[in-house]
């Protein structure tokens, strides 16, 4: 037996659609646009939500960071090149050299810097800039090394990581140049203060 189609209104805009399948009594645009401010509903406001949050959440930290750099004391933001120290530590120094290069199987024996030991050792012999190792302090940082035996100082550039973390209470491995600066190398072990 045939089913009859027959007129049906819709409950939404009042048109007159044939379709015995709509059960809601909506015609097909109106449960389009019905089903689709559904989705948008569901799908839509939560991720609309979550930028919200996510956009209040950067407008705190970048307003939390302002406000925690106003509250740094005024020698926090010395200007490089001047004489302002924002750091100092005190603990022990030792020196390391090419002997260092016999337990890097690399050919080149590069440093945590990337630059090679040989290149660093032959420019410090030609311009008589120093380097040492350091675990805190960034690379290429100019720090200041006084031996407090004798007050003897010298200035080097971070180009490396060290002294072994094993190590307790040194603080600083100089290149064999800058240690012998402000000590006998046959000292081995001295007490420093660094300052950057």
């Amino acid at each position: 037996m045939k089913k009859v189609r027959e007129w049906i209104t819709c409950r939404g805009c009042g048109s007159q659609f044939m379709d015995e399948t709509h059960e809601e009594g909506y015609c097909s645009s109106c449960l389009y646009a019905h089903y689709s401010e559904y989705f948008h509903r569901q799908l839509m406001e939560p991720r609309e939500t979550i930028l919200r949050k996510a956009l209040r959440m950067a407008v705190l930290s970048v307003l939390m960071a302002f406000l925690g750099i106003l509250a740094l004391p005024a020698s926090s933001f010395a200007l490089k090149g001047s004489n302002s120290v924002l750091s100092v530590k005190t603990g022990l120094a030792s020196f390391y050299s090419l002997e260092a290069c016999k337990y890097n199987p690399h050919p080149r024996c590069p440093t945590a810097s990337g630059e090679s030991l040989y290149d660093l050792i032959k420019e410090e012999k030609e311009s008589g800039k120093h380097f040492m190792a350091v675990w805190e302090i960034p690379f290429g940082r100019r720090v200041k090394v006084t031996n407090l035996a004798n007050g003897k100082s010298t200035e080097a550039v971070v180009k490396d990581r060290g002294p072994s973390r094993r190590l307790k209470g040194r603080i600083v491995d100089l290149s064999l140049e800058a240690f012998r600066k402000i000590a006998d190398s046959k000292e081995g072990l001295i007490e420093v203060e660094i300052s950057y």
